[in-house]
């Protein structure tokens, strides 16, 4: 499966060093499964990715590697 995917760094400092890896999926034509999310998520090997889900109506969702129980 290919996906279109953008990679962020965040939580910078102002010079742009240092942060963290975001990938963002925004394939606005699929539809994932929460469980192809998941694979998804878990194969960029980030803390966390953004799925945008219809990016005109500003929907998204956020999966992690693995599930997390809070």
């Amino acid at each position: 499966m290919r996906v279109l995917l953008t990679i962020l760094r965040v939580f910078t400092d102002p010079g742009g060093n240092f942060g963290n890896p975001v990938g963002i999926v925004s394939d606005a034509d699929k539809r994932f499964s929460g469980k192809t999310r998941q694979n998804i998520a878990t194969r960029l090997g980030f803390s966390e990715s953004v799925f945008i889900d219809d990016a005109a109506g500003g929907r998204v969702a956020e999966d992690a590697p693995r599930s997390i129980t809070v």
